[in-house]
């Protein structure tokens, strides 16, 4: 049953890629997939529940890569803040240029008010997750004596703010991604100047 549940997001995914979210029917996951549409209506109840598991699945693998991006250095708070900025700007671009099925759904979220509502959702719950992880970061630095700062959770929403351009799909679908991470990098800099002031 599992199985069939991830295959059939699977084909509708497939198909979302090649023809966009409005001109996919739960008939033609049927097709694609073998199974009849009654199955189809067991699994997901209509095409919103199959966005709905898409998301689901996205928010996943989101928390499996962010998890990855943080734990891989016991460095210093700006080394860390470096490979963390970094590591999440090209990890966001690398999954959104292959997964053309969930770049297409975002784009449509303004002529569907459903998947709009959805995209908002997603967004607060990846955002939540990352400034986490940024304020954990500010605040080892802080304890380092490293970063000067006075109120962490609002520098590590400037922080997050200064970084959203580079995690536009619309933007990472249109630039190349030496560009946006260059771009990146420079911002960084930046910021790692302003902690460091003392």
């Amino acid at each position: 049953m599992k199985n069939r549940y991830f295959e059939i997001l699977s084909v509708f995914s497939t198909i979302v890629a090649k023809h966009g979210i409005n001109k996919t029917t739960m008939r033609d996951v049927a097709e694609q997939t073998g199974y009849s549409i009654g199955t189809i209506y067991n699994e997901f109840s209509n095409k919103e529940a199959l966005v709905d598991g898409l998301f689901n699945q996205k928010r996943l693998e989101v928390e499996e890569w962010l998890a990855s991006l943080c734990g891989v250095c016991q460095a210093s708070g700006e080394m860390r803040l470096r490979r963390f900025m970094l590591g999440y700007v090209q990890e966001f671009n690398q999954k959104v240029r292959q997964d053309v099925a969930f770049a297409e759904i975002v784009k449509e979220a303004r002529y569907f008010r459903y998947i709009g509502l959805k995209t908002v959702d997603f967004n607060q719950f990846v955002r939540s997750k990352v400034l986490v992880i940024i304020e954990n970061i500010l605040q080892a630095g802080v304890k380092e004596k490293l970063f000067y700062i006075t109120d962490i959770l609002l520098t590590a929403n400037l922080i997050l703010n200064a970084f959203a351009v580079y995690l536009l799909p619309s933007l990472i679908l249109e630039k190349e991604f030496e560009h946006i991470y260059k771009e990146a990098e420079a911002m960084l800099e930046l910021i790692i100047k302003a902690l460091l002031a003392k």
